[in-house]
């Protein structure tokens, strides 16, 4: 088959050759074998085919040319390529494009193995074409060097040089065409040229662009080409220009020019502009540290060509006063001519987008500078040019003009919500920056806010975007009004986070607003449009008090009643949404009140009944189809559940009891079950006092058997519901019978248990509230006492319980106590608690039956828990059986065993935070006891009397406080008697009490303890210094402060200062800011030449970072920064001597570990502080030298270095790409087989494989890793290993592995 196909493609018919070569292109992508023989003329046939007359079997020809180098040998692909390139060179003139597409074919299609063979074969040729005279020659060997660089560019870099040598040359060609290949050349040669030879680069174009500057009359073409090529290569390598902005940044913004010059109205300077403004662009996405100089710059050359439009009249003031001093408009004012048409020859509009998109790169990268001044500039600006004609650059301005509210919303105080962009508006903007918001609120020079500031920078823009809101309403009212699709969704979207920003203060503005939009929503026929408008509408009536917009509920509903009716899903579920809004605007319960802080005056009451019929027919059809989209299914379920529990008693009582028993029948489906459940949650917990009572008493048992399911989402909603129903009226009323209740209690018991806290939480919520509802049935209370106690006493000694579980396990054992109920009384519990302190064992350890039991001891941590549920029920005892109670705990000090001595003294210091248990047993009696229990007893009975103790002196300052400082003063037991003190300060920490008449007898104390020779004991007085200073910095701030100065020598000292202030930033949490001048000196530290002392240095500096970054913003960059990065290479490596070996130990290995989680810190709260080109260098360096110490860290810190500063990481990616391939070749294992690939080691090494496969995961997923074709080759090498390969299956939920295609 292949000779007759051969025979043919000479044939002299051209079908007859198109045919063969169109059949053997399809042959050869088959499995087919050919011999080296065959392979040759198959060749050969190619190549002489793209000599052929015919345009088509050319064509053919060069497709084929693709397969067939995917099947030849090497040999082959080098004979394939000289004739190429001789082609290329000395061919026919008119051929010449034709082989030119050969070429590329080749270079894009041959299999990577083959690179260096194509590279050695074509470079020389390709560089010889680039230096010909003939100028086809020269502009067909430019695309395809910028091709061979872009595929092979990094097998090539020994001819980089003369590459860069020759290509420089055709920038002064004398025609156009060279000039830009050149320039596009040289974009793709700067990707994989060494940072040397990009520098040299920049350099020359730079050193020429001034020679020209310097001539009297320089040649505009020569200039501008020069001008362009470094705008492509800050596209291509912006990150790696860092270090030339300062060069390039004034040099793009003179190239811009002047708006009103009259030169800068041409064509070219148009062309100028595009290549100038994108690469503004990129300097502000990836060099966001060198950038910072020239943002103030940058934004209002931005801003000035964002109004570029010379060949266009705009009325700009007078329009923006008509619109603000009329506020109305017709359709008839809008003119479809003066925004959707533009001149063919008129290329103003792409410097406009282009300047754009720059103001939106910075808003996006830095929106910390937008401080008020700023922020009302950019704000007016674009506002202004929501006039815009050109529709793309109209849609940059509503995008840019979003973005800038979404800055505000990101930095809007706690309760401010995210918006989403609604899905018809995902096409606008695909482009990603590789950038992450920053979340800490700066000033524009970087320096962080205090709270209080921050308050005011808000609000100061709240206000102003209140006061722009007439405007911005109009114009975008006028938009409305229009007939362009994509800008009507796009304002849609513009005007929901509008609303979200000024949290529903448009009241005044929502008259005018509404009947646009419902008038639009009328006669639109677009579904996206539809959906955008109703999605605008659910946000407007969530975000404004129900009283503001009653009086809209009668325009507005009957037109979503309407859409609910559309045949798109999304239409009709958007529109269910907003008639649940209504629903909830009608009539707002007295939490939804109270939440708002808003009042609901009588005259804006509205007559809910006359809504509520249209409500009931539109919910009511979807609510009962059975095959309709999901989506509509839930938001019917909800609107159901909302008409009931608010609207209910305006609804017939037939009515009723359908919309029940859809509720209830949808709970049969296990698709629609959970929107029940919550529906039917709405309904119990409703203020109306609906008669569904007998409904609830059948859906509570139904309910109760879902607890069974496996689902854990099922479970919490379940108990949810079970919650409200057991709190509901029916329930108080008594209608549900005690057999529902029993079954209910016994289902719940069976999710009593330590495997899933959050379960047990709601699962103790609902026993509690059916205690306190029907503790007098005595069906009930038996059921309790039989099913739910056991389980109760059980999980009071688990060692996991921790907090809203453990809190909801102490209120039902009181809610026992209170009860009344006989064995569930104080006593009773009482025992049944203290038996829980041995448990039974009935296996022995070889796991075999043994006939006797074994009482083994309760961990600490159970003993906590037992003390603390212990603590509780006392607490709810009546005053004599709480008498009681201590003195048996007292008792237990001195006769019980180890086990109840340790839980008597928990129990005691749990009480004595309560009550004042001074008098119990005598003060001095209570002392000698506790004080005796510091001599006797484990290290956990130890640390309990000094938890028992402190919390004591707690309930009786007067009296136990005295008592700790005494005994502390008497060198006995300081570190226990220290953590007792500890433990009374935090407390008075943690509840905000007063120990200001206590401070000046504590004080003296801790300052002789300051330079104890043990760690332990200036660990404790440490923390209490940093928790005295957060209730009085006054006073103990400067106290540290004279430690330093007055023994600086001492480092026992400065350790104990600067662990003291770590504390202080643990725990601190103010309203406002200390002076960053107070906490100055202590950064000092940082420098001292103690390894210990800058270790607990640089553990403050985090402690600072992540929770007052404000206090340290002003050094951070200066010294702090500095101090952490030399940090990271400090070595203090000596050797051991262990007698028939040494060791070597770094000493330095725990600071560098901390300046890591310093770093990592900072790149969180306060990136723009971080030298990242050092950080990253000096990461990579640490993981060169292959040390599995920090090589967790250092991946960590590298993740989060891709996120906030992706240039630096790509930087070094070619040094990090073999640190990683020797990480994991050093960790995977020889011999599988063996014991040791299933131990500790072996799993240390698998961890770090994970951690690796994560780094390059996060590196993958930059924007311009693709460029860098050695990454590329290094992702395939590693799909191709077995084991990191089961490791990318273990993690494929993550996305940034499946966009590797693993």
């Amino acid at each position: 088959t292949l000779n007759v196909l051969l025979e043919k493609t000479s044939h002299y018919d051209k079908d007859e050759r198109y045919m063969a070569t169109s059949d053997l292109c399809g042959l050869l992508a088959t499995d087919i074998k050919i011999d080296d023989m065959t392979e040759r003329q198959i060749c050969a046939a190619v190549l002489k085919q793209l000599d052929d007359k015919s345009n088509d079997v050319q064509s053919v020809a060069v497709k084929c040319l693709g397969t067939l180098l995917k099947k030849v040998q090497q040999n082959q692909v080098g004979e394939i390529c000289a004739k190429l390139c001789s082609l290329v060179l000395q061919g026919q003139n008119e051929l010449r494009d034709i082989y030119s597409i050969g070429l590329k074919t080749l270079i894009s299609d041959v299999p990577d193995a083959m690179g260096e063979l194509v590279v050695s074969k074509l470079t020389s040729n390709l560089t010889n074409g680039i230096g010909s005279s003939n100028d086809d020659v020269k502009r067909e060997c430019l695309d395809d060097m910028t091709d061979l660089l872009r595929r092979f560019g990094h097998l090539m870099r020994r001819e980089h040089e003369s590459i860069l040598a020759v290509i420089v040359v055709c920038l002064e060609h004398s025609k156009s065409v060279i000039r830009k290949r050149a320039s596009v050349c040289l974009g793709a040669l700067a990707v994989v040229a060494t940072d040397p030879l990009l520098f040299r680069l920049v350099d020359d174009l730079l050193r020429r662009i001034k020679e020209l500057n310097k001539q009297k009359f320089p040649s505009s073409d020569d200039l501008r080409t020069l001008i362009q090529t470094i705008g492509t290569v800050s596209r291509t390598v912006g990150y790696r220009l860092g270090k030339s902005l300062d060069d390039l940044v004034p040099l793009f913004l003179r190239c811009c020019g002047d708006i009103e010059g009259v030169d800068g109205y041409t064509e070219a300077a148009n062309d100028l502009r595009e290549h100038c403004f994108p690469g503004l662009e990129s300097f502000v996405l990836r060099c966001p540290k060198e950038i910072a100089p020239h943002v103030h710059n940058v934004l209002s050359k931005s801003l000035e060509f964002m109004t570029f439009d010379p060949n266009y009249c705009y009325d700009s003031d007078e329009e923006v006063r008509d619109v603000e001093e009329e506020g109305e408009f017709d359709e008839d004012d809008y003119e479809d001519d003066d925004y959707e048409g533009s001149d063919d020859d008129d290329t103003s509009w792409k410097v406009r987008k282009a300047a754009i998109r720059v103001v939106s790169a910075i808003i996006s990268a830095r929106a910390e500078i937008l401080e008020p001044d700023v922020y009302v500039k950019v704000a007016d600006d674009l506002v202004s040019r929501f006039k815009e004609r050109e529709e793309s650059v109209r849609l940059e301005i509503f995008a840019c003009f979003t973005s800038l509210l979404q800055a505000t919303l990101s930095r809007a105080p706690v309760g401010g919500v995210e918006f989403v962009p609604t899905p018809s508006l995902s096409t606008h903007r695909s482009r990603t920056s590789g950038t992450i918001p920053v979340t800490r609120t700066r000033s524009a020079s970087g320096d962080a806010i205090s709270p209080s500031k921050e308050r005011e920078i808000n609000s100061d823009i709240s206000n102003f975007l209140l006061s722009k809101a007439s405007i911005v309403i109009n114009l975008c009212k006028k938009q409305l009004n229009g007939s362009s699709l994509k800008s009507k969704s796009a304002v849609f979207h513009l005007l929901g986070v509008f609303v979200r920003v000024l949290k529903g203060s448009m009241e005044e503005h929502i008259k005018s607003l509404l009947r646009d939009v419902v008038k639009m929503l009328a006669t639109e026929r677009n579904e996206n449009v539809k959906y955008d408008a109703l999605v605008f509408l659910h946000i407007v009536f969530n975000r404004h008090d129900a009283g503001a917009m009653q009086p809209f509920v009668t325009s507005v509903l009957p037109i979503v009643v309407n859409a609910v009716q559309d045949d798109w899903y999304k239409v009709t579920s958007a529109a269910l949404r907003v008639i649940g809004d209504i629903i909830t605007t009608c009539r707002p319960s007295s939490a939804d009140i109270e939440f708002a802080k808003m009042e609901v005056s009588e005259p804006t009451q509205i007559d809910s009944s006359a809504h509520v019929e249209a409500i009931y027919s539109a919910v009511l059809p979807r609510l009962e189809a059975p095959d309709i989209d999901h989506e509509i299914k839930e938001e019917a379920i909800h609107c159901a559940g909302q008409l009931l529990s608010r609207l209910g008693d305006c609804l017939a009582p037939s009515e009723r009891a359908i919309l029940m028993g859809h509720l209830h029948k949808r709970l049969d489906n296990e698709v629609t079950r959970i929107p029940a459940l919550k529906a039917l949650s709405f309904v119990a917990m409703s203020e109306l006092q609906l008669d569904v009572a007998p409904m609830l008493s059948r859906i509570a048992a139904d309910v109760a058997t879902f607890l069974r399911q496996q689902s854990r989402i099922l479970k919490q909603t379940s108990l949810q519901a079970l919650d409200a129903i057991m709190k509901s009226s029916a329930s108080q009323s008594g209608a549900i019978p005690s057999e529902t209740i029993c079954s209910v209690l016994h289902e719940v018991s069976l999710l009593i248990n330590d495997s899933d806290l959050s379960i047990t939480d709601l699962s103790l919520k609902v026993t509690c509230g059916v205690l306190n509802l029907y503790h007098e049935d005595s069906t009930t209370a038996t059921t309790m006492c039989e099913v739910i106690l056991p389980r109760v006493i059980s999980l009071a000694s688990s060692p996991l319980m921790q907090g809203a579980a453990q809190n909801s396990l102490i209120a039902l054992l009181q809610s026992f106590v209170s009860s009344g109920v006989p064995n569930l009384s104080f006593r009773s519990l009482r025992e049944r608690l203290l038996s829980r302190l041995t448990v039974a064992s009935d296996t022995s350890c070889n796991g075999q039956q043994r006939d006797s039991q074994l009482s083994v001891l309760l961990p600490k941590q159970s003993i906590n828990i037992l003390a603390q549920c212990l603590a509780g029920i006392c607490l709810s005892a009546p005053a004599d059986v709480q008498q009681d109670a201590v003195s048996g705990l007292l008792s237990d000090l001195w006769r019980g065993d180890e086990a109840r001595k340790h839980l008597a003294l928990l129990c005691i210091g749990h009480l004595g935070q309560k009550i004042d248990l001074s008098a119990a047993g005598g003060t001095d009696n209570l002392k000698e006891q506790i004080l005796d229990c510091f001599e006797t007893g484990s290290e956990d009975i130890k640390a309990a009397t000094a938890f028992a103790l402190g919390h004591l002196a707690v309930g009786s300052m007067d009296t136990f406080l005295p008592i700790i400082l005494q005994a502390i003063d008497s060198n006995k037991h300081q570190y226990l008697l220290l953590a007792a003190l500890k433990e009374t300060i935090i407390v008075h920490v943690q509840n905000g009490l007063n120990f200001s008449p206590y401070l000046d007898s504590v004080l003296p104390g801790m300052q002789s303890l300051a330079v104890s020779e043990e760690e332990g004991v200036r660990n404790m007085v440490a923390e209490c210094f940093g928790a005295l200073a957060v209730m009085h910095p006054d006073t103990v701030l400067p106290l540290l402060h004279q430690y330093i100065e007055a023994d600086g020598e001492n480092k026992t000292v400065l350790w104990t200062v600067a662990t003291s202030m770590r504390y202080y930033f643990t725990r601190y949490n103010g309203a406002d800011f200390t002076s960053p001048l107070v906490v100055q000196p202590f950064l000092a530290l940082l420098g001292d030449d103690d390894i210990e002392v800058c270790r607990a240095s640089t553990h403050m500096v985090n402690a600072a970072v992540h929770y007052n970054p404000a206090l340290v913003a002003d050094s951070l960059e200066k010294d702090v920064v500095p101090h952490i990065l030399k940090t990271l290479s400090l070595k203090r490596e000596r050797v051991v001597d262990l007698g028939p070996f040494k060791h070597k130990v770094d000493d330095a290995l725990p600071l560098r570990k901390a300046a890591l989680t310093c770093c990592e810190t900072i790149l969180f709260v306060k990136p723009d502080a971080m030298d990242a080109t050092s950080l990253a260098s000096q990461i990579t360096s640490m993981l060169t030298d292959n040390k599995d110490d920090t090589n967790l860290q250092c991946h960590q810190v590298l993740c989060k270095l891709c996120g906030c500063h992706p240039g630096a990481v790509l930087c070094v990616v070619d040094d990090l790409e073999r640190a990683l391939e020797r990480a994991i070749e050093k960790n995977i294992p020889k011999d599988t087989g063996t014991s040791a690939a299933a131990g500790p080691e072996a799993e240390r090494s698998m961890e770090q494989i994970r951690s690796c496969v994560r780094l390059v995961a996060t590196i993958n997923s930059l924007e311009d890793i693709s460029q860098k074709r050695s990454w590329q080759d290094f992702i395939e090498k590693l799909r191709k290993r077995a084991l990191v390969s089961d490791i990318m299956s273990q993690m494929r939920g993550h996305d940034m592995l499946r966009d590797m295609g693993f």
